[in-house]
């Protein structure tokens, strides 16, 4: 332990000395001040496991990565595998903004938190869950949620299905989510293809 107490004798009265590493503190037991001190140094040095998304940024920085597999790409499609590839060379290309990465890693944590919850809610209730539902679950707008989905439609991923008791005039995005796939590969959310940025400044 790093902490430990010695008694001391000092002539008329005596002290404890609260010893943290190499350096000693006078304590005693009367002090209030001390005590508090003693609590919050303890505080200081108590080890608190980051979040998983602050645990994924530091990885990403230290150049540890959850990249796609070489297995997992040969046995995916082609347009997937393809990018699947696009998420393990953005990742390991040292020269991406710290912005472009953090953004990333926003959408990648959120991304595996919804394909969980996906499982999870079929596999409890034998229904799949709707926009809407995780939408509520997430306290997400449907414009961020609906980046991930798209990505999955295209790809295969998932299946969206209608709705059969929803009212003709309602207009608002909503449908069941259905997997298609086991597992979730890595992707990127917000970093379009090269062509793609190509097409939008044609556009505008």
């Amino acid at each position: 332990s790093q902490f430990s107490w010695e008694g001391r004798s000092t002539g008329a009265r005596e002290a404890t000395v609260v010893r943290i590493g190499q350096e000693k503190y006078p304590h005693r037991r009367s002090s209030k001040e001390t005590k508090k001190w003693l609590i919050q140094a303890i505080k200081d040095r108590k080890y608190q496991e980051p979040e998983r998304e602050e645990r994924l940024r530091r990885n990403k920085e230290q150049n540890k990565y959850d990249l796609n597999s070489a297995e997992a790409i040969s046995r995916s499609r082609k347009a997937l595998a393809g990018e699947m590839k696009r998420f393990n060379d953005f990742w390991s290309d040292s020269q991406k903004s710290k912005h472009k990465r953090k953004r990333e890693i926003k959408y990648e944590n959120l991304s595996f938190k919804i394909w969980n919850s996906i499982q999870y809610y079929k596999e409890s209730s034998e229904e799949n869950p709707t926009v809407q539902f995780i939408a509520d679950k997430f306290k997400l707008d449907k414009r961020t949620l609906m980046i991930i989905l798209r990505k999955w439609l295209k790809y295969g991923l998932i299946q969206k299905r209608k709705l059969f008791n929803k009212e003709s005039h309602d207009k608002r995005v909503d449908f069941s989510i259905v997997l298609k796939s086991d597992s979730l590969p890595h992707l990127l959310y917000t970093q379009l293809p090269k062509n793609k940025k190509i097409f939008r400044r044609m556009d505008q």
